[in-house]
């Protein structure tokens, strides 16, 4: 889709496509991965914008789990008002040193549901 097609008042220009866009529930779940993977300070105008997660990733398990979801619905409530976190709907899965989260949310004002997996650690 290009800029010529947009019907939705929620799009914003796509990550993986050069001059593509991303409308309603994929936008989104783009500026989720945005805000989930920019570590706080790295945007010099919004020193706040991002999420602090990465940050535990060398923390103890028991520690850094709790932390991180913290973190997360920090992050989401912040900076991505368009969406509801569905409360107690994120969970994780620690597979060797990599944490995935799965990101249950639903759309303001609209009966749609989404779901987004966020994963920090080492490949």
């Amino acid at each position: 889709m290009n800029v010529k097609d947009i019907r939705s008042s929620e799009w914003g220009l796509s990550m993986a496509e050069l001059g593509a866009v991303v409308e309603g529930i994929n936008d989104i779940k783009q500026c989720l991965n945005i805000i989930m993977y920019t570590r706080k300070g790295t945007d010099p105008l919004r020193p706040e914008f991002g999420c602090g997660a990465i940050d535990r990733i060398d923390q103890p398990v028991n520690v850094a789990i709790p932390g991180m979801i913290k973190d997360i619905i920090d992050a989401v409530t912040l900076f991505e008002p368009r969406i509801d976190m569905v409360k107690s709907k994120i969970t994780s899965e620690l597979s060797g040193s990599q944490v995935t989260f799965t990101l249950n949310f639903k759309i303001k004002n609209s009966v749609e549901t989404g779901q987004q997996n966020i994963t920090y650690g080492f490949n």
